[in-house]
């Protein structure tokens, strides 16, 4: 009888791909695994496209409408536009999410293979990069032209908002943007655990973002336990609904 293999160590891969993939992998759901993590980016991509336009796709149709350029526009820019090699950068990431959407989301919706630990790697692999790309242009302010304002500036916004009108609503809309927070849900079923994971994400987000929210801001914003926990309970309670 041949021997076993030893399973694959399972690497860091991005945040989300560890979140939906990893407990699956690590208990030998190969395929599992990587079927989840492509559902996942087909979602955040349908997500953007529902955000940007109200419409709804699937598939490389999605992949089509978000990253190809049409009458001049493109939804989801992932390059400098304007730079010399901007669309030709830009048609090459439309190749990847439409490559991905169609070899391996498509092929393991619809397919019984079954995969073993180094395919389903590669492939989780491939996940990661998309996601990391992804928030790349996200964090650079790439997606949109209707988006006027830079994170920092749109953060001040609504914390001041809150802290004047005690209306928090606003701001709990805009943490709930961030996909640290949004995959929190799939890594714990615990609340009170997922409450801690919720106020370090919004202490790290803010805090990459101090030098534009301004010491002051964020200093006043830490000291007031009840917004805070009002913040807190609301994310939570919006994460688990």
């Amino acid at each position: 009888m041949p021997k076993k293999l030893p399973q694959i160590p399972f690497p860091e891969f991005h945040p989300t791909v560890n979140a939906v993939a990893k407990s699956l992998y690590e208990s030998g759901h190969y395929t599992e695994a990587l079927r989840s993590a492509s559902i996942r980016l087909e979602e955040r991509c349908k997500e953007l496209l529902k955000e940007r336009t109200g419409d709804e796709e699937t598939g490389t149709t999605l992949m089509a409408k978000l990253f190809c350029e049409k009458e001049g526009k493109v939804i989801c820019p992932m390059t400098n536009l304007s730079a010399k090699d901007g669309a030709d950068k830009q048609k090459a990431f439309y190749f990847l999410f439409s490559g991905f959407a169609g070899v391996i989301r498509n092929t393991l919706a619809h397919s019984t293979t079954k995969l073993d630990d180094l395919e389903a790697l590669y492939g989780l692999n491939i996940a990661s990069y998309l996601f990391y790309k992804l928030d790349s242009a996200l964090k650079n302010n790439a997606i949109g032209e209707e988006k006027q304002t830079e994170p920092g500036k749109e953060a001040v916004e609504l914390i001041n908002e809150a802290m004047k009108n005690f209306s928090e609503s606003a701001l709990v809309k805009f943490l709930l943007r961030d996909e640290k927070i949004k995959i929190i849900p799939t890594r714990t079923d615990d609340q009170g655990t997922a409450r801690l994971l919720v106020e370090k994400n919004v202490q790290d987000i803010l805090t990459e973002q101090i030098e534009e929210i301004g010491e002051g801001t964020y200093n006043e914003f830490f000291s007031d336990a009840d917004l805070q926990s009002k913040i807190y309970s609301t994310i939570i309670q919006k994460l688990y609904e």
